[in-house]
């Protein structure tokens, strides 16, 4: 799956896509990833016939974690690999909340164009839908600090 190599279909993510136009709809709701993963098609292609970028793969990754481990994906990260490496201020969200001050997005939500500060005061960046439906597909908040922490991790441990 982490290779995009699995053939299951995504969903899109432009702006007039019925995914973001659900997630806009109603951005104060959590989202679980098997709604989010509603919105993947058919399968686009044979498993290993080709190579495609695909947000659904994190997600049923996520999901796979979980089966395996009998814990949230957040609590598997946290012990293996974020406490560890005294990353606290990582989170996984929704399963987690932001431990400090964020960076909040601007942009338009639904049919409201004007760009305006996304948070919606739950600390969940951008907001509770985007949040939540992201899940292990982009739905981590970290520092920049914590992110160079982890690279430089990444780095010494390659042989």
């Amino acid at each position: 799956m982490l290779n995009h190599t699995s053939g299951v279909s995504s969903f899109d993510t432009q702006r007039s896509d019925p995914i973001i136009r659900a997630i806009d709809a109603k951005p104060r709701s959590l989202w679980s990833p098997r709604r989010t993963l509603s919105y993947a098609g058919k399968p686009s292609f044979e498993p290993g016939a080709r190579w495609q970028y695909n947000n659904a793969n994190y997600l049923l990754a996520g999901l796979v974690i979980e089966r395996a481990t009998g814990t949230t994906v957040a609590d598997a990260l946290r012990q293996e690999i974020l406490d560890p490496l005294k990353l606290d201020d990582v989170v996984l969200q929704p399963q987690e909340r932001a431990r400090g001050p964020t960076a909040h997005g601007y942009g338009e939500i639904g049919s409201d164009r004007r760009d305006r500060d996304l948070s919606d005061g739950s600390n969940l960046v951008p907001y509770r839908s985007v949040a939540s439906s992201s899940w292990t597909a982009g739905g981590i908040v970290a520092s920049a600090a914590s992110v160079a922490r982890f690279g430089d991790a990444v780095c010494a441990a390659r042989p």
